[in-house]
């Protein structure tokens, strides 16, 4: 692949004209580092070119994760990783790990995430409740509220047919 150098105050490095970059390919723990990396810069930066291309960034990386899902965040948990957001199949807000994840294909289209959303307080009920030992939430009142609400789906799911 040819790349040209030009000197002076707005030099630097690009592709000859005609050529484009191949597709960005990552293995799991690849783009797991490259999200980490931009949540953390997206919280440190200050300079507005800075974050533009953060957003940037991070929005070619949503594209490619599992269609049928909006991703409103990623959460790390006990070592593992979860993209949590609107699952467009169910219409309901789920979360997924992502070393599971076997395929991804690039879609099209934009979407907001819901103002107050928080990631870890949508993934942490569905981790308690797969851990098969009783427990209790001493607080806050919003998780008691979020394992119940789960529980009420979970029993509506085993009802189904």
């Amino acid at each position: 692949m040819p790349v040209e150098s030009v000197r002076g105050r707005y030099g630097g490095y690009r592709l000859a004209p005609g050529y484009r970059m191949p597709p960005l390919m990552l293995t799991d723990d690849e783009a797991v580092a490259v999200l980490l990396g931009l949540v953390g810069t997206r919280r440190a930066t200050l300079q507005p070119d800075t974050a533009v291309a953060v957003e940037s960034a991070t929005a070619k990386v949503h594209r490619v994760l599992p269609r049928a899902l909006e991703p409103y965040g990623v959460v790390a948990h006990r070592g593992r990783w979860y993209a949590t957001g609107l699952d467009s199949r169910s219409g309901q807000v789920r979360s997924f790990r992502l070393d599971r994840v076997a395929h991804a294909v690039v879609q099209e289209g934009q979407f907001s995430v819901p103002g107050g959303f928080d990631p870890a307080a949508q993934v942490v009920p569905s981790v308690l409740a797969g851990l098969d030992r009783p427990f209790a939430i001493e607080e806050p009142d919003e998780l008691r509220e979020r394992v119940r609400a789960l529980a009420e789906q979970l029993a509506s799911w085993a009802e189904a047919r």
